[in-house]
């Protein structure tokens, strides 16, 4: 957890009592390869900062069955399933642990609160949003030349 507080501090520098407060929203969470975090329906309600090990997002044609990767998360990489994280709707991929890893998370409610509480708060976790925004669409993008 140490990692993401750091960035807290680097980009926010919030007061040190703020930043213990933030710290206890935020969840230190280990999954075991094979977990699946999210399924078809589901909505996502997490946003996701990977320690340790890499995680897969991906969907499957409902035609042929055949699964497509979208995105592979490494570490010290923020993540969520977007549209379904941004808009509270069901997601239509899977995010799979491909090895054992370790992942922060902080629920969406709990973000949207720091960002309303904490100057710069908004702006950073805004900013990783749109890192891992931009990672998603550059994997969509390889995906759809592969696919064609």
């Amino acid at each position: 957890m140490n990692s993401l507080l750091t960035l807290l501090k680097y980009y926010v520098q919030p007061a040190p009592e703020v930043l213990s407060q933030v710290a206890t929203t935020l969840r230190k969470v280990r999954y075991s390869k094979g977990n699946i975090l999210l399924q078809p329906g589901d909505i996502s309600d997490k946003f996701y900062f990977v320690e340790t090990g890499i995680l897969r997002e991906f969907f499957t044609w409902n035609n042929t069955g055949e699964e497509h990767t979208t995105q592979l998360v490494t570490e010290a990489t923020f993540f969520c399933s977007a549209l379904s994280f941004l808009h509270g709707i069901p997601s239509e991929r899977v995010l799979e642990v491909l090895e054992d890893c370790t992942l922060i998370t902080i629920k969406k409610n709990d973000m949207e609160y720091w960002c309303d509480k904490v100057p710069g708060m908004e702006h950073f976790l805004r900013t990783m949003l749109g890192q891992a925004l931009c990672l998603s669409g550059r994997a969509r993008q390889n995906s759809e030349k592969r696919a064609h």
